[in-house]
């Protein structure tokens, strides 16, 4: 909570990126201790990887914003939902590969919040 409150990213390259990361890191950590020895509880798999998603997605607005904050706001935002899409594109690509449900699930569902958003 405290890199998510704190450490706003400024620079790519720096003290506070490498703390988003290790956040990050520590949450698929987490996700996989879970899935490995708590696999009969299918909401605690659904609640993690909706606080995984949402983790990363904090992260790439705030990279997004740090390569984009000289552009016009249109072009902010324009990126800033492109990334968002990416991203989806690739959980629902993953999810299809893997065969993992819920991973392609909420791919759409935010490819789908995406493209609304969009318009």
């Amino acid at each position: 909570m405290i890199t998510i409150a704190d450490q706003e990213i400024r620079e790519i390259l720096s003290m506070e990126t490498l703390c988003w990361l290790v956040l990050i890191g520590s949450l698929y950590a987490l996700y996989r201790f879970v899935h490995r020895h708590h696999a009969i509880h299918k909401v605690l798999h659904g609640l993690m990887l909706g606080v995984n998603t949402l983790i990363h997605l904090l992260f790439l607005s705030s990279i997004v914003s740090v390569i984009t904050e000289n552009w016009s706001i249109s072009m902010q935002m324009m990126t800033l939902s492109f990334t968002w899409a990416l991203y989806a594109a690739a959980g629902v690509v993953f999810g299809v590969m893997k065969g993992k449900k819920n991973v392609r699930l909420v791919g759409i569902i935010l490819l789908l919040l995406t493209r609304r958003d969009c318009f």
